[in-house]
C-alpha cells in the first residue's frame, strides 16, 4: 500500500504533462490534483496504510543507500496537514490564476504540484538521501514559483536570492551526509539513531552541524534571514503554501526526525536555541515597523519558526513540532486572505488597505481570527504550543532567555492588532470588501475553523504525537494573556505613540537582521573578485602559454613573406649572398675538418 500511495502521489505531475499536451484546458491543471490528493489524504489521515516503502537505490561498499518512505502517526500527522493545506491552496489558485494565459497557468500549476509533491513525500521519507533529493525539488520549485511574474525584475532578482542563499545551505547538508555515510555507512535515519558513535565522534557532530546550518538556510532563521521577506514577489497562494506548512518548515520536521541524534551535541542545542531566540524577537520587531502586509507576514513567518527552534534546542521537539503544526493553519489562512485584499485593491502596503473589510463579513471575522491566533490568545491554536514553548523556558531556569522571547510575544500582538485595526472598518457605511468568490472564501472557512478551536487542533496532535506535559500555573497563562491583551489595548489607544516610543529597539532589530549587506559582500569581495582574477589568469596566463607557439609561427611566417616581394633583382640578389654565404660556411667547415685529421 506504501508503494501504490507512492506513485499515485506523482501521478498529478503526469496528468500536467498530459492536459498541456492533449486536452489543454485550464480546469484540468487542478481538478485531477485536487481529488487524487484528496484520495491520498482519506487513505494516510485514516491510516488505511501499514506498510512502508523501501526502494534499494545504491550500494557502495557492501553499504546500501535506500529511499525509505514510512507510514506512522508522527509522519502521518504531517503528511495529512501539507495535503489538507495543499489542496485548499491550489482550489484558491483555481481562481487567483485564471486570468494568466494558457501557458503560464500550466507552469504554474506544473511547478505547484511538484512543490507538493516534494513536500508530501519528504514528510513521510525516513533517510537522509531521499530527504536531500526532495530538498532539493523543493528549492528548485520555489525559485520557479517565487520567480513566476518574470516580467517583474524584482521577481527575478528575488527568486535568485533566494535560491542560491538556499543552495550554499544545500552545500553544508550534502557534505553532512556524505561525513556521515563515509564514517557509519547508512543514511537510514532509524539505524543512525541507534548508533551511539555520534555522541564521542567529533568529525560526525560536525557533519550533523552541517545539516543543522544546511536547515537554518531553508527556514530563513538567522543569519540567513536575507531571502524570505524577497520571496513576497511570488504569488500570494504560493506564499501561503512555501510560508506555512511547507519549505521553511521542512527543515524543523526533519530535525525532529534527527533530534536522537542531536540531542546529545550541547553545541548544536545551543546553536539552535539561539539562533531561535535572536529570529523569534527581531523579526517580531521589523514586523511591527514593516508597512507591506505580505512582509509583516514574512516576518512574522521568520519569528514563529525561531520558536520552533527554541523548542529544539531546549530539548523539547515535540513542542516544535506542535507548534510548526498549529502554525500551518493560521498563517495560510492569514497569506490567502492577504491575497484576496491585495488583489482587489491593487496594493499590499497597509496604508492603502485602511478598513478595507467591514468587521460583519466573513472576511472580516476571518482576519479575526487569525490576529488572535497568531497573537497567541487563549484558546486559539496559536496559543498552546506558543505557551508551553514559554513555560518550558522558564522551566529550565532560563529566566533571561523566557524574558526576551515574551518581548518577542509583545511585538506579536503589537503587529497583530497593527494589521487588524488597520484593515478593519467598524463603520458599515463605508465602502468595504464583503465578498469574494468561493473559491477564496471556502479555504479561509476551513482554515479559520482549525485556526479558532485551539482544543481540537491540540487534542488531534497529541492523539498523534507523544506529547509530553509542560508544568506550568494558571498564574502563568494569565500573565502572558494579560501582555497579549494589553499589546492590543496600548496600540489601539496610543498607536504613534507605541510606534515613536520603541524606535531604539526598532534600529537594532534592523541592524541585527540586515545580512544583506554581509551576503552582498561576500559576493562583491570573494565570488566576484575570485570571478574576475579566473578570468585574467585564463585570459593571459593559460591562453597565452597555449597560443604563444602558434601565435609565434605566424609572426615567423609573416616576416618571411616579405621575401616573396615579385622583383627579379632583388631574387637574383638573394641567391648571389646565399651561395656566397653557403661556400663561406662550406669553406669553413672543411678547414676544420682538415685540422681534425691532422691532429
Amino acid at each position: 500500500m506504501g508503494e501504490f500511495v507512492f506513485y499515485l502521489s506523482l501521478i498529478p505531475i503526469l496528468m500536467i504533462y498530459f492536459n498541456k499536451n492533449f486536452l489543454r484546458s485550464k480546469s484540468s491543471n487542478y481538478i485531477s490534483s485536487i481529488l487524487i490528493y484528496s484520495i491520498i489524504l482519506i487513505l494516510v489521515s485514516f491510516e488505511f496504510i501499514h506498510s512502508n516503502y523501501l526502494v534499494q537505490f545504491l550500494s557502495i561498499n557492501n553499504n546500501t543507500i535506500s529511499l525509505n518512505f514510512v507510514f506512522n502517526s508522527e509522519y502521518n500527522l504531517m503528511s495529512s496537514v501539507v495535503l489538507g493545506i495543499s489542496i485548499l491552496v491550489i482550489a484558491y489558485s483555481s481562481k487567483f490564476i485564471d486570468s494568466e494565459n494558457f501557458e503560464a497557468h500550466t507552469k504554474y500549476f506544473l511547478f505547484l504540484i511538484i512543490f507538493i509533491t516534494s513536500m508530501f513525500l519528504f514528510t513521510l521519507s525516513n533517510d537522509l538521501f531521499s530527504s536531500f533529493i526532495l530538498w532539493e525539488f523543493l528549492g528548485l520549485s520555489s525559485y520557479f514559483l517565487i520567480g513566476f511574474w518574470n516580467k517583474d525584475n524584482d521577481a527575478i532578482k528575488s527568486s535568485t536570492i533566494a535560491f542560491w542563499v538556499t543552495r550554499l545551505g544545500d552545500l553544508f547538508f550534502l557534505s553532512g551526509i556524505i561525513v556521515i555515510f563515509s564514517i557509519v555507512g547508512t543514511l537510514d535515519i532509524g539505524a543512525l539513531s541507534n548508533i551511539d558513535e555520534f555522541k564521542v565522534s567529533s568529525a560526525l557532530e560536525v557533519s550533523m552541524l552541517c545539516i543543522v546550518i544546511g536547515v537554518l538556510t531553508k527556514s530563513a532563521q538567522f543569519p540567513f534571514n536575507i531571502w524570505l521577506p524577497k520571496a513576497m514577489k511570488g504569488p500570494t497562494p504560493v506564499s501561503a503554501l512555501i510560508h506555512s506548512a511547507t519549505m521553511v518548515v521542512a527543515g524543523i520536521l526533519l530535525l525532529y526526525k534527527l533530534y536522537p541524534i542531536l540531542s546529545s551535541s550541547e553545541m548544536i542545542k545551543n546553536t539552535l536555541l539561539y539562533a531561535g531566540i535572536i529570529s523569534a524577537v527581531a523579526s517580531s520587531i521589523v514586523a511591527f515597523y514593516e508597512e507591506d502586509l505580505k512582509k509583516i507576514l514574512a516576518f512574522s513567518t521568520i519569528s514563529h519558526i525561531g520558536l520552533m527552534f527554541i523548542g529544539l534546542g531546549i530539548g523539547r521537539p515535540d513542542l516544535a513540532y506542535f507548534h510548526m503544526f498549529s502554525h500551518s493553519f493560521f498563517k495560510s489562512m492569514l497569506f490567502l486572505f492577504a491575497g484576496i485584499i491585495i488583489v482587489s485593491k491593487g496594493s499590499s502596503y497597509l496604508k492603502d488597505l485602511k478598513s478595507s473589510i467591514s468587521i460583519n463579513s466573513i472576511l472580516g471575522v476571518v482576519l479575526l481570527v487569525g490576529c488572535l491566533s497568531l497573537s497567541s490568545i487563549y484558546f486559539f491554536t496559536g496559543s498552546y504550543s506558543k505557551e508551553f514553548i514559554i513555560f518550558s523556558l522558564f522551566n529550565n531556569q532560563m529566566h533571561i532567555e523566557a524574558t526576551i522571547v515574551l518581548i518577542g510575544t509583545f511585538f506579536t500582538a503589537l503587529y497583530s492588532a497593527k494589521i487588524f485595526l488597520t484593515i478593519i472598518s467598524f463603520d458599515n457605511t463605508n465602502k468595504t470588501i464583503r465578498k469574494a468568490s468561493p473559491c477564496f472564501t471556502i479555504p479561509l472557512i476551513i482554515l479559520g475553523s482549525f485556526s479558532l478551536l485551539g482544543p481540537i487542533t491540540y487534542s488531534l496532535f497529541s492523539e498523534n504525537v507523544l506529547l509530553n506535559q509542560v508544568p506550568h500555573t494558571f498564574l502563568g497563562i494569565v500573565m502572558i494573556q494579560i501582555l497579549t491583551i494589553a499589546s492590543f489595548v496600548i496600540y489601539y489607544k496610543y498607536p504613534n505613540y507605541t510606534i515613536e516610543g520603541l524606535i531604539n529597539i526598532k534600529e537594532s532589530a534592523y541592524k541585527l537582521l540586515d545580512t544583506e549587506k554581509i551576503y552582498f559582500e561576500i559576493y562583491e569581495k570573494v565570488f566576484k573578485s575570485t570571478s574576475l582574477f579566473i578570468a585574467w589568469f585564463d585570459r593571459n596566463i593559460i591562453d597565452g602559454v597555449i597560443n604563444y607557439i602558434p601565435f609565434k609561427l605566424v609572426s615567423i611566417s609573416k616576416d618571411l613573406m616579405g621575401l616573396q616581394d615579385g622583383l627579379a633583382k632583388r631574387y637574383a640578389t638573394r641567391a648571389i649572398l646565399f651561395f656566397l654565404l653557403l661556400i663561406l660556411v662550406l669553406s669553413i667547415l672543411d678547414k676544420l675538418l682538415l685540422v681534425e685529421v691532422l691532429a
